[in-house]
């Protein structure tokens, strides 16, 4: 991956020494372009260069920033914070709407209420996230006047955007929820736990609730490493200066280091979270902790 992300940053035409002072809005000066390209290694041949990047973020240096003329790791750091918190807050509200939602379509199964949702369902995913962002904006923001949209900070500024993500996660996960909860309910131990007279309360707390998260856990990890390295529109029309923001700017000003260092915290993250979710499945799931 840092061997294909250096090649294709490469592959770009645009000089983003060049391109820096032309969004600066200042005449380039030869003498000065050669000595910033000389001092951020971009005189060096391609091979030179990767290799100086790849010892470099092996010492945790992801290289210095063009346009902000600031090292790459200090601005994925002042930015991480941000994305942390509105992948949280979107996640929570919709996994929450998704369980509610979900459990009420299992229980009153093809009736007009399980048609309702599963139908919100299709709505909450056919919507494009960049659209449901501009409209959110235009009847909360423009019509309403309920919510600011100049403000980037605080917990004005996370409302839409995070109503914007947990629309997207209640259509990933209603069904999803609706089909985990019908196949527990249909199981030999459910029907025994009822027999014995157990309440349908710690029925669900001890046995299904803790089945169905094990069904889950697996796509959450897809979700949630898609959400911290993806969803760079949406945080961008918000204005929402998370990592997401940070890359469009990065792409805009063709910012190769830090375009570079974006992707690979992309990867990782993506591959982090699975890797943290795979363990969390074996220790909750008692057939394969057996197993090994």
């Amino acid at each position: 991956m840092t061997f294909i992300t250096f090649v294709l940053m490469h592959m770009v035409p645009t000089d983003p020494v060049e391109l820096k002072f032309h969004l600066a809005g200042v005449t380039v000066d030869s003498e000065l372009a050669d000595a910033m390209r000389a001092e951020l290694g971009l005189d060096q041949p391609f091979w030179v260069q990767y290799g100086t990047w790849v010892v470099n973020i092996l010492h945790g240096n992801l290289g210095h920033s063009v346009f902000y003329t600031m090292p790459v790791t200090e601005l994925m750091s002042d930015a991480l914070p941000n994305t942390l918190l509105l992948v949280g807050t979107s996640l929570v509200v919709g996994l929450s709407i998704s369980l509610v939602l979900g459990y009420l379509s299992a229980t009153r199964q093809n009736t007009i209420l399980d048609a309702i949702i599963r139908f919100t369902s299709f709505i909450c995913l056919s919507w494009p996230t960049f659209w449901l962002a501009l409209l959110l904006i235009y009847i909360f923001s423009v019509k309403l006047r309920l919510i600011s949209t100049d403000v980037s900070t605080g917990v004005a500024a996370l409302i839409l955007p995070t109503i914007t993500l947990a629309i997207w996660v209640s259509g990933l996960y209603i069904r999803r929820f609706r089909t985990v909860f019908l196949e527990e309910f249909s199981k030999d131990y459910i029907r025994g736990a009822r027999a014995l007279g157990l309440s349908e309360s710690m029925i669900f707390k001890r046995y299904i609730a803790p089945n169905v998260m094990i069904q889950i856990l697996p796509m959450l990890g897809v979700t949630i490493g898609t959400m911290l390295g993806g969803t760079v529109i949406v945080k961008t029309i918000f204005g929402w200066r998370g990592m997401g923001y940070l890359m469009v700017k990065a792409i805009i000003s063709s910012d190769y280091a830090l375009i570079q260092g974006y992707v690979l915290w992309a990867v990782f993250v993506y591959m982090g979270i699975n890797f943290i979710v795979d363990l969390i499945f074996m220790y909750m799931n008692p057939r394969l902790r057996k197993g090994v």
